[in-house]
C-alpha cells in the first residue's frame, strides 16, 4: 500500500495536478481506491499520511493530513495542527482533505510522525504508550539539538517496548526553521 501511495504521489505531484496538498490528497485516495475497484474489491486497508509543501519565498508551510498530525514547536509552546480523521482508501463516511496553511517562524520546530511510536506497546505496562505521553516526550525534548532528539526518543522507545516486539513502523521527522 506504501509503494502503491508513493508511486501515485509522484505521479500527481510531477504533472501539477493539484496546487493544494489537500486537493493532492484527494486525488491520492481516489486513485488508490480506483486500483481496488479495478481488482474488483473494497479493499478496507487506508494509507496514513501527513504532507506539507513549504514556500521558501513566503515561509507558508501547507499542511494536509490523513490521521496524521503536525505538530509545531514556537516558544515552547506546542501547536498541533489536525489531520482529517480519514485514511487514504475506502472509509464509510469520507471526508476533503484541508488544506492549512501556516507562517512558520524562526526556530519553529516542525514534527512529523507516523502513529507507531504512540501505538507502541509497553514490556512491563502492557499498554500503548499514547499521543499524551508522545506529546509531553516532544515538548521535553524541542530545544536540544536535533541528533539527542533522536537518541532521547530511541532510549525512551527501548526502555518503554523492552523485549515487545514493535508492532508498526516508526516514523519521525523533525525540522528546525532557519528563516533570515
Amino acid at each position: 500500500m506504501t509503494m502503491l501511495g508513493i508511486t501515485f504521489l509522484h505521479g500527481i505531484i510531477k504533472r501539477s495536478e493539484a496546487k493544494k496538498v489537500g486537493e493532492i490528497l484527494n486525488l491520492l485516495r481516489e486513485r488508490i481506491k480506483e486500483i481496488f475497484i479495478s481488482s474488483g474489491k473494497e479493499n478496507l486497508n487506508g494509507l496514513d499520511i501527513a504532507l506539507c509543501v513549504v514556500d521558501t519565498e513566503t515561509n507558508i508551510l501547507s499542511y494536509s493530513g490523513a490521521y496524521n498530525p503536525l505538530y509545531i514547536i514556537r516558544e515552547n509552546k506546542l501547536i498541533e495542527i489536525k489531520a482529517v480523521r480519514n485514511p487514504i482508501g475506502f472509509y464509510p463516511k469520507e471526508k476533503k482533505f484541508i488544506t492549512h496553511k501556516i507562517q512558520l517562524h524562526n526556530n519553529d520546530m516542525i514534527y512529523l510522525f507516523s502513529d507507531g511510536y504512540q501505538d507502541q506497546f509497553s514490556a512491563i505496562k502492557k499498554r500503548k504508550f499514547t499521543k499524551k505521553r508522545f506529546k509531553k516526550l516532544i515538548e521535553e525534548i524541542c530545544n536540544l539539538p536535533t541528533k539527542e532528539q533522536k537518541n532521547i526518543l530511541e532510549e525512551r522507545l527501548q526502555n518503554w517496548k523492552g523485549d515487545t516486539i514493535q508492532i508498526d513502523d516508526i516514523t519521525i521527522m523533525g525540522v528546525k526553521c532557519k528563516i533570515k
